[in-house]
């Protein structure tokens, strides 16, 4: 049998819906909205907690199913957790435009990205401090170990590695700088990031 997303499966579900009947779908939206509003009023707190509990249910399963393709495999509860806390903390902006359930699942797709990010910048600033650690270097260099995990880069890499690394320059004042966009230097820098990473797994 085989395995259909959540997401696809809710969003052919509502088209069905629509094509059928679309006040039928209009209505569902509009039910999980007044459920919402009446629980921000301390009104029937009861059916928000279960819409609630409901909508949590499905996320925590398709984290759990899905951990390993989404890299998450040690932190899909502490996702989880994170959800659930932006959820309450931004039910406010919650207007009905989709079932509750759907607008949950964007908070989880945020939450994703939120965990990759910081995960990411975690990463790059301990290969950061590693490789700029004095003493470090110095062994690198008389190993000529730091010269073998710059051999990896391309030219443009080598540049803004050094400059930001070694030369205490920020993203931002290099691009400034050398008058080049941001991002690009961005891109540049965390993709010679990479691959010094790659290369220190390697050896």
């Amino acid at each position: 049998m085989k395995f259909i997303p959540w997401e696809e499966k809710q969003t052919e579900r509502l088209k069905q819906l629509m094509l059928v009947n679309p006040k039928i779908c209009l209505g569902k939206h509009q039910k999980d909205l007044r459920v919402c509003k009446n629980y921000l009023n301390n009104e029937n707190i009861e059916d928000f907690e279960a819409m609630l509990i409901s909508a949590l249910n499905k996320i925590e399963f398709y984290l759990k199913y899905n951990r390993k393709n989404l890299g998450i495999e040690n932190d899909y509860l502490d996702i989880l957790g994170d959800i659930s806390l932006v959820v309450m903390k931004k039910l406010y902006t919650f207007r009905g435009g989709s079932l509750f359930s759907t607008w949950v699942h964007g908070v989880m797709r945020y939450a994703l990205l939120k965990h990759y990010s910081k995960k990411r910048k975690l990463s790059e600033t301990k290969l950061s401090e590693s490789l700029t650690n004095k003493n470090q270097i110095e062994e690198l260099e008389e190993q000529e170990k730091l010269k073998e995990y710059l051999s990896v880069l391309n030219k443009q890499e080598v540049f803004v590695i050094k400059a930001i690394i070694f030369s205490g320059y920020t993203i931002e004042s290099l691009a400034d700088r050398i008058k080049r966009p941001t991002e690009i230097l961005r891109k540049i820098y965390y993709s010679g990031l990479d691959k010094i990473k790659d290369k220190i797994m390697t050896c």
